[in-house]
């Protein structure tokens, strides 16, 4: 029996010892990683100027901050960045720069000279690499993570992150020139609100330019000969581009959500999954930041005001958007809307400049009501003066008939 429990003692003993050896084991393999953690924005180009500079310190931005930190007010989450990841750490210890220094250097490289420095340094891309952003479960849309080695050899890790692409499915253009600038990350990143301990997770805020317009117009009612114009409320349109030929509509999604997507229906009116853009009381049809790249749209009437017809030109009002704010030249490209220049809004306004000229502008024609057989109208002059004359004969006609007539009642004097 003694036996029996000094083996099971030390067999309880041999395990203790396995799992806390496996326990070790895990916690070192978990501590010679870090988890780098990026967060991908992207802004509009023409308020990019308007976003401040984002100091990473490797900590998330945390949601009571969210309302004062421009990459998160200004720019939107965007899936589908891809970036890749190179040890740089053998170069960054050849280099005379350090620390920050460093850092700031390789944040000054354009991408010509980012990628001559890959190709120049033979640098290498790390397991996991590329990264493209997702929809996180714990971070939401535009995040990429992915996990990196502490030390090679006895030397801490550096790693060079670069935004390389944004995926086609996106729908939109990323400025070339304007992409996330090139990020350096010395190991090990000390956590500020304690500088003795280390970051297991590292969070990066890289933001990059994206073109993208948000068309708009006005809505007014005429009548055929008539100046007078009158902003139309309350009329509904569809949005759609042609693919091979076939009507796409623009489905639903937030108004945050930059990635676009389109979808076949055969009555958009009463299809819950198209998205609808509807007149205010000025007559203003805005596509209220749903962002658009590039490229040739319709909107399409699908309601109207009572009094007023929609005819087939207000089923295919075409929308051009330039590839460029600019042509070679320097001279500005602007959206064209029913063939109409359109003003930009920068912030989702219409601009003043848009409401005194009315302009791009949409009409739809008063209907005209057809005269009634039995009424309703009266006649022309030379209508008139025939049918006085025929009244004038048929009297003269009684006259005579009734002048000839016997009366019917004899003088009885007369024999």
């Amino acid at each position: 029996m003694k036996k029996i429990l000094r083996f099971l003692s030390v067999l309880l003993l041999s395990l203790t010892i396995l799992g806390a050896k496996e326990a070790i084991a895990q916690a070192t393999t978990n501590y010679d990683q870090v988890e780098l953690i990026l967060h991908k924005y992207i802004a509009r180009d023409i308020v990019s100027d308007e976003i401040s500079d984002y100091q990473n310190d490797g900590l998330p931005i945390g949601e009571e901050d969210w309302e004062s930190v421009d990459v998160v007010t200004k720019a939107t989450p965007l899936n589908g960045a891809n970036f890749l990841i190179y040890n740089l750490t053998d170069y960054y210890y050849q280099d005379a720069d350090s620390g920050a220094d460093f850092v700031e250097k390789i944040s000054g490289l354009n991408q010509n000279q980012v990628q001559a420095l890959i190709e120049t340094e033979n640098l290498q891309q790390v397991i996991g690499s590329p990264v493209t952003t997702v929809t996180d479960d714990e971070y939401g849309r535009g995040t990429g993570r992915i996990f990196l080695s502490k030390k090679s050899g006895d030397l801490d890790c550096v790693y060079l992150v670069v935004e390389t692409k944004v995926d086609a499915s996106v729908g939109f253009n990323v400025d070339i020139d304007a992409r996330a600038i090139p990020i350096a990350v010395i190991l090990p990143i000390m956590d500020p609100r304690d500088p003795l301990t280390e970051l297991q997770e590292i969070h990066i805020y890289p933001k990059n330019v994206g073109y993208i317009r948000d068309p708009y117009f006005f809505k007014l009612g005429r009548t055929a000969g008539s100046d007078v114009l009158t902003p139309l409320e309350g009329v509904t349109f569809a949005l759609y581009q042609l693919v091979d030929g076939n009507k796409l509509y623009l489905q639903q999604s937030q108004v945050s959500d930059l990635h676009n997507q389109w979808l076949a229906s055969s009555d958009p009116l009463t299809d819950s999954e198209v998205t609808k853009f509807i007149s205010d009381e000025d007559g203003v049809v805005s596509t209220n930041e749903r962002y658009l790249p590039s490229g040739t749209y319709y909107f399409e009437e699908l309601t109207t005001a009572a009094g007023y017809e929609i005819t087939a030109a207000d089923k295919e009002i075409e929308v051009v958007i330039p590839e460029s704010w600019q042509d070679e030249e320097g001279n500005p490209l602007y959206v064209t809307v029913n063939g109409y220049s359109m003003d930009e809004l920068a912030s989702g306004k219409v601009p003043d400049s848009a409401y005194q000229k009315l302009e791009p502008r949409v009409y739809n024609e008063k209907t005209v009501i057809p005269p009634t057989e039995d009424g309703g109208k009266l006649p022309d002059t030379g209508a008139v003066k025939s049918l006085m004359s025929i009244f004038g004969i048929m009297l003269l006609g009684v006259a005579c008939f009734l002048k000839k007539r016997p009366t019917g009642i004899r003088d009885s004097k007369i024999k």
